[in-house]
This record gives structure tokens, C-alpha cells and sequence, in this order.
């Protein structure tokens, strides 16, 4: 589970963010904070799936794969990870493409 202090409020993040990664099913974007850590926030609409219970496991699954990498994310920045795509069902090869993809996105942080 990711600490409180390390999750952003979607309120919270400067509406100048710059993207510094798109995927197939996710966007991320970033911006300095006045921190010495780093924040994430995750913003994943009902188009993506209408079930709650999905959207609310896709959340998990990248607040999880945050928290494991997070000694490789720059210190003092927000990421505010997007959802885009249509995702009909939680299941394993939905995890492993989220994955991936944030795996390609935490390396275009450097």
C-alpha cells in the first residue's frame, strides 16, 4: 500500500504539467513540487470502464508499481498518470500491458 503523503490530490497538480510519456493506454505527465520526494496522482475516467471496481484496480495496480520502483522516480516531482483506452475487465494481461507501460513511462522520467 503507497503512503498517504505520496499520493496526489488531482486538485493538486499545476494545470501546466508537461507529458513526458504517452502509451497505448496511458498518459503520464509530471511538474516540480516544492517536496523533497515524489507524488503521484492517477486520473482514470468511466469511459475507460464503466465499473468502479475496475477503475478502482486499475488505480491499485499502478499506485502498486509506484511504490516498487519508487526509488527509480526523480525526487521533487509530481506524476499525474491518465488512464485513456477502453478497459472491459480486470485480468492478468490488462496488468501486464499497465505494467509495461508504466515501466516505458518511468523510464522517460531521466
Amino acid at each position: 500500500m503507497l503512503s498517504k503523503k505520496l499520493k496526489l490530490s488531482i486538485k493538486e497538480f499545476p494545470k501546466g504539467g508537461n507529458f513526458c510519456f504517452r502509451g497505448d493506454k496511458l498518459s503520464i505527465k509530471k511538474a516540480p513540487n516544492k517536496y523533497d520526494y515524489s507524488r503521484l496522482g492517477v486520473v482514470i475516467s468511466k469511459k475507460t470502464s464503466p465499473k468502479a471496481t475496475v477503475r478502482n484496480w486499475i488505480k491499485r495496480v499502478i499506485y502498486d508499481f509506484f511504490r516498487e520502483h519508487l526509488e527509480k522516480v526523480p525526487e521533487g516531482i509530481d506524476l499525474l498518470v491518465v488512464i485513456g483506452g477502453h478497459i472491459i475487465e480486470a485480468n492478468s494481461d490488462i496488468k501486464d500491458a499497465l505494467n509495461a507501460e508504466l515501466e516505458k513511462g518511468f523510464k522517460a522520467l531521466k
